[in-house]
């Protein structure tokens, strides 16, 4: 059965905003467009239909409202190939007066378009029998022959499908290997000797549940599974893509999912503050919902092109990567790929795209989106009268800072023309002899040289240089230099008042006010970057006139007085919030230059069906955020629990953890998946309980022996019929050798990168951080996108820019190599060596107990007995320890495959 569903939309009239807009139409565009465009585009002709008199021929055809890219933009730019008007460029000027038309929404006086009825938009709700669309079943654990391997109802669905196969479950892991096993597992790192000693000794029946417990309630739990959902959350804290600008405050947000599991917040809650915190009512007794804020980090730390040209583009690449990243984290779904046409294999419709992108595009992510440079958004945590005291000053004073660059500038100017400005003649002279003149600086003579040489392309205002007989070479000469001076005293004329007028006011609002100050081609050419009068003022300011060390002493005084009285900055997050509200329409073929039918906010139709909560906030968010979590919906408690599964087991009851399409694998074990997701939510969505289920079972405790039969019946464990080996990820394995080594610093929280805001943009771009030069867990280590570690890519980290449900896992020769020859690893062997004191024998039991989590076997005793004294089984007993032997010793147990894996 197809069912239809019918959906009109009306367009609603355009309203002019402000009554300033309608007279700067009035007074600058429609002059403009009559003046330069109306021979080709009015009365007697309208090229390509277009009629700049007729709005309807120009809105929404060759303009659309801030989108700087415009047809009629670039070709009043000539940046396509129609080049308007023809044969001769528009003045900056008017184009700067185009362009803010059309960035200020390209407003048009009078004008309403006509209502109309838009195409009718039918859609057929999609209908789907494949499993991830129908609401979780809760089935009831199926008998099993061997009851007595049964622990908890998991092992139920576990051991029913082994037993199918004819197959037996592996036997126990011994007791080392459970606590290694739950340590990696639960806090990423090795237990101490003295947690080995202490849990191989208690012999009581629930010494590893109590063991769990313990796990659950340390600090360093939330680190170790925070990693995990920062992978999903695509985390780093730069912008990535072009100028990968530091997010400065993302650290923010790590923090806050680090404490959302150590504190266990429901995952309901912690879906709801990753897609609308900043909607959510503050906690009792505060005004300001901190936690939630930052919870919309989530949202906003992912890339973000900040220099494209085009705003639209710009703004829609971000909603984009926000519902891609949203679908797969908690839908395990692939929305994104409608963004073009339906979806070639899930039942989700282009209109359900854009009817999130509706969402998506009502939601703030930019400052100004769209300024070309745009400034991605950032929520003071303070309340609103405490940030905008804050800022007045320090607005104030970056107004000041900028007056202070002026008046740099200018007393630098004066100290041109006063001195080495009026050599400019001299310099002109000395490129047509071999040596520089006396008293003329041979670099700049060397640059002039340089610069009077012919080029490809001629520069015309040079022509009378080029042209001079030798006769006339000083006067040409003084006449550039006159040129030059003239320019320099015209700026001073126009800087000099201004500076002094502006320092005298009581407060400084418009340094801006100054103006553009006269200038020449001769005038850039010599002083602009590189050039020979491009002057440090630190070098030179000595040197400056009286007035003008005067005039900056002033300005230095009163920043620093500012400064002492700026309170501190505020705490800022990387967050998003609500802006105005977007009527979505569909982009054919996801181009925004070709926009299709209007389509309401809403969820995807196959999953909330047609009778949806209504969309009542401006964006939609809180509304989303609800339903992500709601029992209407089948996907987002079996897309969390599988997500543990494969965090616990190596892999998912689903494989493909972030496609639970029809493209993704089918789950091993159905009716387990969906039991579990029951239990969750019954268990009021904690994750600590599921961890609580899952690692109490006798499914998680098996050993990784495998029996030719399961061999040869369940080579790729599917049945589950013993436990999965796994690598320890790059975390792991450097947080463990910091540990080991003892030098871990095990401080929760906090920013490493503080200054990163503040670096110029070449270091900015340029800037890969060491891990070796770091003591902190491996998730504090700051993550730029464009520049991450080396060390992180060798391991398989991922790339920071796409929700990573699974990492991938490699086993490569760099990898050992790295281990063998790395100066972090040897170090990390010579404390351990340092560290670990006693005899031969107790050295050799306690490196075993610290890097294995076992005792030496006999045959390992004599072996590393033999490495150490650097001798053969056969040869006398009479040695000493090598020097270095062991923390080679060590480094070799660090390096081996048994510390690499968990088994």
């Amino acid at each position: 059965m197809r069912i239809f569903v019918l959906i009109i939309f009306v367009l609603v009239p355009v309203e002019l905003q402000a009554e300033g807009m309608n007279e700067f139409f009035e007074n600058k565009v429609r002059p403009l467009l009559h003046e330069h465009c109306a021979a080709c585009h009015g009365e007697k002709l309208q090229a390509a239909q277009i009629d700049f008199r007729k709005p309807e021929t120009v809105l929404g055809k060759v303009v659309t409202g801030g989108d700087e890219s415009s047809s009629l933009i670039r070709a009043v730019r000539y940046e396509s190939t129609i080049k308007m008007p023809p044969g001769t460029k528009l003045p900056e000027e008017a184009i700067d007066t185009l362009v803010e038309w059309v960035r200020l929404g390209a407003p048009w006086p009078d004008y309403e378009p006509a209502q109309q009825d838009l195409a009718n938009l039918i859609e057929e709700v999609p209908e789907s029998d494949h499993w991830s669309f129908q609401p979780p079943a809760d089935p009831a654990a199926p008998q099993v022959e061997n009851a007595e391997w049964v622990r908890n109802e998991i092992d139920h669905f576990i051991l029913a499908r082994i037993e199918e196969k004819g197959l037996q479950p592996a036997t126990q892991a011994d007791k080392s290997k459970l606590l290694r096993r739950a340590h990696f597992d639960l806090l990423g790192l090795p237990p101490s000797e003295q947690e080995i000693q202490d849990f191989l000794a208690d012999k009581q029946p629930d010494a590893f549940k109590r063991l769990v417990e313990k796990l659950l309630d340390s600090p360093h739990y939330g680190e170790r599974w925070g990693r995990h959902w920062l992978d999903v959350a695509r985390y780093a804290d730069s912008t990535g893509v072009d100028e990968d600008h530091p997010f400065g405050d993302s650290w923010r947000y790590r923090d806050y999912v680090v404490n959302a599991f150590n504190e266990d917040l429901p995952f309901t809650q912690f879906v709801r503050e990753q897609i609308a915190g900043d909607l959510l009512p503050a906690p009792a007794g505060e005004s300001l919902n901190k936690r939630g804020i930052i919870g919309t980090g989530f949202l906003a730390l992912g890339p973000k092109a900040l220099a494209q040209r085009d705003p639209v583009q710009k703004k829609y690449d971000v909603v984009d990567e926000q519902i891609d990243t949203t679908s797969k984290a908690f839908l395990a779904l692939t929305i994104a790929c409608a963004r073009c046409h339906d979806h070639k294999f899930d039942p989700i419709l282009t209109s359900d795209y854009y009817a999130l992108a509706g969402i998506m595009a009502s939601t703030k992510s930019f400052v100004e989106w769209q300024k070309n440079g745009s400034r991605y958004y950032k929520h003071p945590l303070v309340e609103t009268a405490v940030y905008e005291e804050y800022k007045t000053q320090f607005d104030a004073i970056q107004e000041l800072k900028i007056i202070q660059t002026i008046a740099r500038r200018n007393a630098r100017t004066r100290y041109i023309l006063e001195g080495p400005g009026k050599q400019i003649a001299n310099y002109f002279l000395s490129t047509t002899v071999e040596e520089a003149a006396q008293g003329l600086d041979p670099e700049t003579t060397q640059w002039f040289r340089e610069y009077l040489a012919p080029r490809p392309s001629p520069r015309p205002y040079l022509a009378n240089w080029r042209k001079t007989t030798p006769e006339q070479r000083k006067k040409i000469a003084m006449q550039y230099q006159d040129e030059f001076l003239r320019t320099l005293n015209a700026r001073l004329e126009q800087a000099d008042p201004w500076l002094e007028q502006i320092l005298h006011a009581d407060e400084v609002t418009d340094s801006a006010g100054l103006g553009e100050l006269p200038t020449s081609l001769l005038y850039r050419d010599l002083v602009d970057d590189n050039a020979p009068f491009d002057l440090e003022v630190d070098d030179i300011k000595d040197q400056f006139e009286p007035q003008d060390k005067e005039l900056l002493r002033r300005v230095d005084q009163r920043i620093e007085k500012s400064n002492a009285a700026l309170p501190q900055e505020p705490p800022l997050a990387n967050s998003v919030a609500e802006d105005e509200s977007i009527n979505q329409r569909i982009f054919q073929r996801g181009q925004h230059k070709n926009q299709g039918a209007l389509v309401a906010k809403r969820f995807p139709l196959i999953l909330a069906g047609v009778d949806q909560p209504a969309v009542k906030t401006v964006s939609g968010r809180l509304e989303l955020a609800n339903w992500l979590v709601s029992e209407n919906n089948p996907l987002t408690a079996r897309v969390i629990v599988n997500r543990v599964w494969l965090w616990h087991f190596g892999e998912g009851l689903v494989r493909t953890p972030n496609n639970f399409g029809l493209r993704g694998e089918e789950p091993t074990h159905p009716e387990l998946l969906d039991w579990l997701a029951v239990r969750l939510v019954e268990g009021g969505w904690s994750i600590k309980n599921l961890h609580r289920l899952i690692m109490n079972s006798a499914t998680y405790q098996m050993s990784s022996q495998i029996t030719p039969e399961a061999w040869d019946k369940d080579v790729e464990n599917r049945l589950w019929s013993r436990f999965q080996r796994r690598r320890l990820t790059i975390e792991e394995l450097r947080d463990s050798y910091l540990n080991i080594g003892g030098k871990l610093d095990l401080t929760v929280g906090g920013n490493l990168d503080a200054d990163s805001g503040k670096l110029v943009e070449f270091d900015r771009n340029n800037r890969r951080i060491n891990p070796d030069d770091y003591q902190r867990r491996s998730v504090y280590l700051p993550l730029m996108r464009n520049k991450l570690p080396t060390l992180l890519g060798l391991f398989d980290f991922g790339d920071a820019t796409t929700a990573n449900g699974k990492r991938s896992v490699t086993n490569v020769a760099p990898q050992a190599l790295y281990l063998l020859n790395s100066e972090f690893v040897q170090s990390c062997a010579e404390s351990l060596s340092e560290r670990l004191e006693g005899s031969d024998q107790e050295r050799i039991n306690r490196g075993f107990q610290v890097v294995f989590a076992r005792n030496a076997t006999p045959v390992e005793n004599t072996q590393a007995m033999h490495f150490i004294q650097g001798r053969s089984k056969n040869t006398a007993d009479a040695a000493s320890p090598l020097p270095g032997s062991w923390s080679n010793l060590y480094k070799l147990m660090l390096a081996s495959n048994e510390f690499h894996y968990v088994d």
